[in-house]
Parts: C-alpha cells; sequence; structure tokens
C-alpha cells in the first residue's frame, strides 16, 4: 500500500498517487558478501514489495571491476516465492575471482522509472575495506567537505605496489595515487558519483581491492525535484533517505510510513520491504534477526546493516550457524 505525505506546500497527497519519478519497490538482500573466495557460497536477493510484485527483474554487474562477466542466471527461491528472485554464485567456476564486484537487480514497471539497486560483494580476504563498514554513502549536490576513507589491512606484495584508485571500473585517478582517502572538491557534483575501487598497483587482478560507491543526490539538502528542487522534503526519521525525484522517505528495513515513524517490530530489526511484508528468520533458536545481512534500496538510500548491527560484514551479534529463509505476512 502507498502511503499518504505532505508535499511541499502543505497539502495532503492521495494515498494511491503514483508520484512521478517513484521508484520501483525492490529490496536487495545479500548473503555472506564477504565470503568471495572462501568454501562458502554466497548470494544476494531480490524482493518486489506489494504494490511492485509484478514488476520485471534484469540481474547483471552494476561496472566492469576486474572484468564485466556477467552473474550467474537467476532462479526461483527454492520455497517459491513469487515475489522473490535469487543469485546464487558457485564456490568454482572461477567465481573466487569473477565475484568480486558490484552487481545489480533492475526493476520496471509501467509509470514507474526503472530502478537499479546495486549491492556488493567482496573477497574474505580484501586488501582494503570502508573504515566506515559501510559500501554507500549519500550527499546532496553542492555538499562540502565529502571524503571517503578506507583501511588498509594488509601490505602489498611489492614495497613499490602504491595505493591507486578507479571509478566504475574504468578511470584511473591519478591524482590520489599513495592515498586510502579521497577528498572531493568543493562543492560536490553529481558528476562525482560513482563506485570507487582501491587497490594496490599491478595486484588488481587479484580482486582484493575495496569498493565504495558515492551516491548524490540532485537537490541541495531538504529538497527534492530535479532540476529546480522547490519540493521540500518531509523529515525522514531513523536513517531514512528523502528521494530527490519523488520526495518520498525511502525507509530502512524495520521501519516504514510516510516518514519512517513506524517500527515494524520493537523486539530488534527483523523485518524489510516497503510495509515490512518480509522477514529473516533464525532457524536454531526461532529468533527473528536480520543481523549479518547487506541490505541495499533504491537511490539514493544505497546500503546498510540491519538496525543496531556495524562493521563490514553487519555481524556484531554472534551467529551460531543458522541460515536465512523468507517469511511473508
Amino acid at each position: 500500500m502507498l502511503v499518504s505525505r505532505v508535499n511541499g506546500a502543505g497539502s495532503i497527497v492521495n494515498a494511491n498517487t503514483v508520484f512521478s519519478g517513484e521508484v520501483v519497490h525492490i529490496t536487495v538482500l545479500t548473503v555472506r558478501y564477504t565470503q568471495v573466495g572462501s568454501s562458502s557460497r554466497w548470494e544476494y536477493q531480490c524482493y518486489r514489495s506489494v504494490p511492485d510484485e509484478d514488476a520485471s527483474l534484469s540481474f547483471g554487474r552494476s561496472a566492469p571491476i576486474t572484468t564485466d562477466r556477467s552473474p550467474p542466471e537467476e532462479e526461483q527461491h527454492s520455497d517459491g516465492f513469487p515475489f522473490l528472485r535469487v543469485v546464487r554464485f558457485p564456490t568454482g567456476d572461477g567465481w573466487d575471482r569473477d565475484g568480486f564486484g558490484p552487481f545489480y537487480c533492475e526493476a520496471s514497471k509501467s509509470a514507474r522509472d526503472v530502478t537499479r539497486v546495486t549491492t556488493f560483494c567482496q573477497r574474505n580476504d580484501a586488501k582494503f575495506i570502508s573504515s566506515h563498514g559501510l559500501f554507500t554513502k549519500t550527499v546532496n549536490v553542492n555538499d562540502t567537505g565529502v571524503m571517503i576513507s578506507m583501511t588498509r589491512r594488509f601490505d602489498p606484495d611489492v614495497s613499490d605496489n602504491v595505493i591507486t584508485w578507479m571509478k566504475d571500473g574504468n578511470e584511473v585517478l591519478t591524482s590520489f595515487e599513495g592515498q586510502a582517502q579521497i577528498s572531493f572538491p568543493n562543492p560536490i557534483q553529481t558528476s562525482y558519483q560513482g563506485i570507487y575501487e582501491i587497490y594496490y598497483k599491478n595486484e588488481r587482478y587479484q580482486n582484493r581491492g575495496g569498493l565504495y560507491r558515492l551516491i548524490v543526490r540532485e537537490c541541495p539538502a531538504g529538497k527534492w525535484g530535479p532540476p529546480e528542487c522547490y519540493g521540500i522534503c518531509d523529515k525522514c526519521y531513523n536513517g531514512g533517505v528523502c528521494d530527490d525525484k519523488s520526495g518520498l522517505c525511502i525507509c530502512p528495513n524495520n521501519f516504514k510510513g510516510s516518514n519512517c515513524l513506524e517500527i515494524c517490530r520493537t523486539d530488534g530489526g527483523n523485518r524489510f520491504g516497503l510495509n515490512c511484508d518480509f522477514g529473516c528468520t533464525v532457524l536454531n533458536d526461532g529468533i527473528n534477526k536480520c543481523h549479518g545481512y547487506l541490505f541495499c534500496l533504491p537511490d539514493p538510500y544505497g546500503c546498510s546493516c540491519d538496525v543496531g548491527a556495524h562493521g563490514s560484514a553487519c555481524n556484531t551479534r554472534k551467529s551460531s550457524g543458522s541460515h536465512l529463509i523468507v517469511l511473508k505476512f
């Protein structure tokens, strides 16, 4: 169900209205996304929320990070859920190498903008990881002081293999050579949006670099509706982000509503989707939790951990060999 909201002029908007620029409501959940190169299989799952269960889906690689190899063919979930498609990476066939990188689920539907959600898969022995345990950062056009920072976990194989940056898999950023962070010129512009890869020179083929995606909203903070950006965003709480195209709040998992104020469950993050229609269930003890999974939503939200989870693997709470199933309510 689409929620009602108040537009920039203070008028109530009908709850059934499809707004210009509104996203197709999908969520991408990625399992074992830091385990590329290990003996574990990893996968990403694309969920279609009501009212967009009939949206068409396609899958691919978001940027040619070391390779342009397409991901494996998507499958139906083993339990046959019609709203869900899954891309599973095998442990062989070169995926311990080519499974590193950004991948997407793209949804299309009549009267909606085509919506692409990008997620990330990283090797378990990555030489660089985000300093903030995140894969994405969302900023506003004309923001100042924008920076992305990576932490070096391992030294290069050869001492003169200097730190190197590449944007979108094809543009080497020579001005940041040797640095583990990028400070962008002020003010930030939309042209800086993209996927940034850090690696040691002459070692990119190892697929052990780090990835970070910068998302730049096309409007200044608190505004929506480019290019004029006359619309005034409603306040988005609990980590929600105002969509610069429609003015709607995109809410993190476990929250919903026009301002992301409605909590799906009060005993911890365990629901996701537009109306919290999906859940993560830990089978060994019956406690519903979504820790350990990466959640990615339509731009300009990006990716985040479950509520209360932190770190590069979103696993602040110890897991005891549990696995994920999906439930719909």
